[in-house]
């Protein structure tokens, strides 16, 4: 069934890119997805006597959320110092030739 799906899908840039990015996506996930759960307390009182598609929305959003985070978190990172999250540097250092 996922290859089904995978096929039909063919090719998506937004996808591409965060496959590209799972590294970040992986390191950085956890921080947005505890402020949603720990400082919005408006978010739990919803989540205490709610239907399932209240809390499938706001599972989605949650997601969503920290996937947004994380990208820019590693695009920021890649930018400043690729080395933190497994890439390698794409400027080369000039070594100088004395005459």
């Amino acid at each position: 069934m996922i290859l089904y799906i995978s096929y039909l899908i063919n090719e998506n840039e937004a996808l591409e890119y965060i496959g590209k990015n799972t590294m970040g996506i992986l390191i950085f996930h956890k921080l947005p997805i505890l402020v949603v759960q720990t400082k919005l307390g408006v978010i739990s009182n919803l989540l205490i006597d709610s239907n399932l598609l209240v809390e499938l929305a706001i599972s989605f959003l949650t997601v969503a959320l920290s996937i947004f985070v994380s990208l820019i978190t590693n695009y920021i990172l890649k930018k400043i110092c690729p080395i933190t999250i497994g890439e390698k540097r794409t400027k080369k250092i000039e070594k100088k030739i004395e005459a």
